[in-house]
């Protein structure tokens, strides 16, 4: 619109309003490239990554990242540099396998939500986490190496599941969402700071397990819990999962409760979004 109505000025004005765009040039850059999505095939993803490394003003405005890469061996070498470049990344949501996380454990940006979604149990989730000690969200969903997700069938060895158990880490950590098969609860050993946690697919010992570690100060619960043969008929009624706590729980003020028998029905549902999980631990839920 702006050039349909200097066509009628005198030249001086088009030189003028080009000379505007140049400069402006960076700053519309730093806006375009705030958020960036790098998914599909090697023929968007390299060049994607190539536009990020050549020019490092662009990678330095980028504050979001979302990736989603799979078989990703021809991709490593264009996005180890383009995570090198980004040091000022503060969000990062990753669909991959494990080489593509192991890219994390170098990675010079300081992020405030990392939400993974990966293809087996990597066991060096806990370094990744050493990293990042402005971590205030943390998103956990793993599934088995063909792509589909775990069932409780599947259910690994608990000597094979990662673990986080280091105290003096995640010391901002705030909100997790967690889908339990491959990571469960358990896992987690140490009672960091959770304010609002969700995890989908819950054993009974891992609703117990979270509602111990965390229950001083957990203000929301989100919990899809996995019903099957070994269930009473107490154990649909909700407010079972509190019974036989040692102590009670003085900020819950959120609770919500779905059971799941059938895995491959709404599994999307188990973990939520961030959008559906109050983030001020400020403001009552």
């Amino acid at each position: 619109m702006i050039f349909e109505q200097l066509v009628y000025e005198p030249p001086r004005w088009l030189a003028r309003m080009s000379t505007l765009c140049k400069f402006l040039h960076a700053e519309v850059e730093a806006v375009l490239y705030r958020n960036v999505v790098i998914a599909g095939g090697t023929e968007v993803s390299i060049p994607v990554c190539g536009a990020v490394i050549r020019y490092p003003h662009r990678a330095l405005a980028v504050r979001e990242l979302d990736i989603e890469l799979w078989e990703t061996w021809t991709l490593l070498s264009h996005l180890a540099p383009a995570f090198e470049a980004m040091v000022n990344l503060q969000a990062l949501a990753l669909r991959g396998e494990e080489d593509v996380l192991r890219l994390l454990l170098d990675a010079p940006f300081r992020l405030h939500r990392l939400h993974l979604i990966c293809g087996g149990a990597p066991d060096f989730i806990e370094s990744i986490l050493v990293r990042q000690p402005s971590l205030q969200e943390l998103g956990l969903h793993l599934y088995s190496l063909d792509g589909r997700a775990i069932t409780h069938s599947d259910r690994p060895n608990r000597d094979e599941y990662a673990t986080i158990s280091r105290t003096g880490i995640l010391p901002q950590l705030r909100f997790l969402h967690v889908l339990t098969d491959r990571f469960p609860l358990g896992s987690i050993r140490h009672a960091y700071y959770i304010t609002h946690l969700s995890f989908g697919s819950a054993h009974h010992g891992d609703i117990a397990h979270a509602l111990t570690l965390f229950g001083d100060q957990l203000v929301a619960l989100k919990v899809a819990r996995w019903m099957d043969y070994t269930c009473t008929d107490a154990c649909f009624w909700p407010a079972s999962m509190f019974v036989g706590l040692a102590r009670p729980l003085p900020r819950l003020q959120y609770v919500e409760i779905q059971d799941e028998s059938d895995w491959d029905a709404n599994v999307s549902n188990l973990v939520p979004p961030v959008e559906r999980v109050q983030r001020s631990t400020d403001k009552p839920v």
